[in-house]
């Protein structure tokens, strides 16, 4: 813990890098294609040397430049998260859709420097009674990425290692085209696992509306899915809603929200499990409705990847129903090549940190060796 009142605390330093990194395979979701996984880094440092980090996906966006109009407005607003995240919505209204992704990334490093000046692991800094750090946590592991480029017998395969290690619920990236050919895949995956392992299907936003879902959703009505995720783009909260009235599947959605009061919309409109993405909404400062909102509902939660930044909610509320993780080995998420420890998988499931702060342990030399562009301000 520092001696520096919080109301001295301020940022004097603040770097961003962009990180383009290999992927084996041109990535397709559905309408969205990624050539190299971009991670978009911040790191600030305050004026009592406390160091906070955050990731986030670049997603195709000018998102390093948007971070970086964040940071020039840091002057004059000090290092609390929640004042600095109530501010930037008061001074970009007009631009917010723009600009939120930057803001949750200036947001997720104020919290780390936060819980680190207090001595605290995240989850403690951020549950006023206390979290449940150090506990596992189960994960959701995604399957059936490349599906162009990999053959079938070797998503099965993959399937069959998630089982193996511990992996309880499975998510299947569905191509959202062909009706037939998804009942067909899904039901191949659904032979290979063992009762006990639920399967999920995530058809990230492919169809136009929610007719367009409800006639090709038919065709899954009866594999026993946990959920379908993202029918439509989970912004479209009336959309949303009419698919998650349009046939008898449970509906996840939320990873793409641009602002909080969202969350209870989505909830209201028959979503039963919420996506929450601290790294969308406006960082954990946002994201904090959405666990609100989903306990008052009754409904379950599943935060969208990000597992080392999203462990630390799933310790302030019991409605955390998995983390969300790729594993490694399929090549569709490569930060461990930023890191500079393996991730805390057991059994699956995530072990939570217990260590101050945010325990994202970023490896800056790595950083920088993968980085395109960086930015550095002396604030």
């Amino acid at each position: 813990m520092t001696d520096l009142p919080v109301t001295e605390r301020h940022i004097v330093k603040a770097d961003a890098w962009i990180c383009p990194l290999p992927l084996p395979f041109p990535l397709h979701l559905g309408p969205i294609s990624y050539n190299t996984r971009d991670y978009v880094v911040v790191r600030l440092e305050s004026n009592d040397g406390l160091i906070g980090r955050a990731v986030g996906y670049g997603r195709n966006t000018p998102l390093l430049q948007a971070v970086a109009e964040m940071l020039r407005q840091l002057p004059g607003l000090g290092a609390d998260p929640m004042t600095v995240h109530h501010e930037y919505r008061r001074r970009f209204s007009p631009g917010w859709a723009a600009l939120v992704r930057a803001a949750s990334l200036v947001d997720i490093a104020l919290w780390d420097i936060k819980a680190a000046a207090q001595s605290k692991p995240l989850v403690d800094a951020l549950s006023p009674a206390g979290g449940s750090e150090g506990a596992d946590v189960p994960l959701m592991a995604v399957a059936g990425y490349f599906p162009d480029r990999r053959p079938e017998g070797q998503i099965l395969d993959e399937v069959r290692r998630y089982v193996d290690e511990g992996y309880r619920i499975i998510k299947y990236m569905a191509q959202g085209t062909d009706p037939a050919e998804d009942a067909r895949a899904l039901r191949a995956v659904r032979d290979v696992l063992p009762p006990g392992v639920e399967l999920a299907v995530d058809f990230h936003g492919v169809f136009t509306d929610a007719g367009s879902y409800a006639a090709h959703a038919r065709h899954l009505e009866d594999l026993n899915l946990l959920f379908v995720e993202d029918p439509v783009p989970s912004f479209e909260i009336r959309e949303v809603a009419s698919a998650a009235g349009s046939v008898p599947l449970p509906l996840a959605a939320g990873e793409d929200l641009i602002t909080p009061s969202n969350y209870a919309d989505l909830l209201n409109g028959g979503v039963q499990y919420l996506r929450i993405d601290a790294t969308t909404v406006g960082g954990f400062s946002a994201a904090a409705a959405g666990l609100a909102a989903a306990g008052e509902a009754g409904r379950m939660v599943l935060p969208h990847v990000w597992p080392h930044l999203h462990a630390p909610l799933a310790g302030t509320s019991d409605s955390v129903r998995a983390l969300e993780i790729i594993p490694e080995y399929v090549g569709a998420e490569p930060i461990s090549l930023l890191l500079s420890e393996p991730m805390p998988i057991r059994q699956g499931g995530w072990h939570s940190s217990t260590n101050p702060g945010l325990d994202f342990p970023l490896d800056w030399e790595a950083v920088q060796k993968y980085s395109t562009e960086q930015l550095n301000f002396i604030i």
